[in-house]
């Protein structure tokens, strides 16, 4: 006489639901509406369309010799702050560790060609990024599917280790979380209830004057 089911979908199981809010959307609810569902008693705001996000894809990434910290520039042009030369698209970027604890990092540039074409010390701390709003930073040594980036890759590098934090405007964040996170063919709706989401929790960690990084690039 009585059956009970138990069960969600995949994923953490925290705060929003994609399914529920498609269904919602699809069923007529506004963004806000469905927003008003799943967190009770807020309200929607605002945040300057300026605000900055620091994002960690690696931690404590060990480069040695035979495998070195690897960066690839796609789509356009690229640069090393700190060197202040251009680099051509889908050139390589591999990062050595130093043989002694005094010395710099060392920093190896080449074409698609495979022509060396920068080889020299870099800083502990150096940013990379494209130099065209079509260009973005290639992590090669983060495997993923999601491992190109836009904004800037900051590589920190400490002791014998390297951290790499991705930074760039929160907007621009968001056009990599919202897809991964919702198909574009879903209602407008629902997308625009999860980009709410997703900017509300990036505002809600950022700590621009602490630390290195605001968030990781997990769930």
């Amino acid at each position: 006489p009585t059956t009970t089911f138990y069960g969600r979908g995949y994923g953490h199981g925290v705060g929003f639901s994609q399914y529920g809010a498609r269904g919602r959307a699809l069923a007529g609810q506004p963004a806000a509406e469905i927003l008003a569902h799943y967190y009770a008693n807020t309200t929607i705001g605002s945040i300057a369309t300026n605000a900055a996000i620091r994002v960690l894809l690696l931690d404590n990434f060990r480069a040695t010799s035979t495998t070195p910290l690897v960066i690839y520039g796609r789509g356009g042009p690229w640069s090393v702050a700190e060197i202040g030369i251009e680099f051509p698209a889908d050139a390589r970027l591999r990062l050595f560790p130093p043989p002694a604890a005094t010395e710099p990092w060392l920093a190896i540039v080449d074409d698609p060609a495979g022509q060396v074409i920068f080889s020299g010390p870099v800083p502990l701390d150096f940013h990379t990024r494209g130099t065209t709003d079509a260009a973005a930073m290639h992590l090669y040594s983060k495997p993923s599917v999601y491992d190109l980036f836009r904004g800037t890759l900051r590589v920190i590098a400490t002791g014998s280790t390297l951290d790499v934090v991705n930074e760039l405007p929160l907007e621009a964040y968001l056009r990599g979380v919202v897809p991964a996170e919702m198909p574009t063919s879903w209602p407008l709706e629902a997308r625009i209830a999860q980009a709410i989401v997703a900017r509300s929790y990036a505002a809600y960690q950022l700590r621009p004057n602490t630390g290195t990084f605001d968030v990781y690039d997990d769930t």
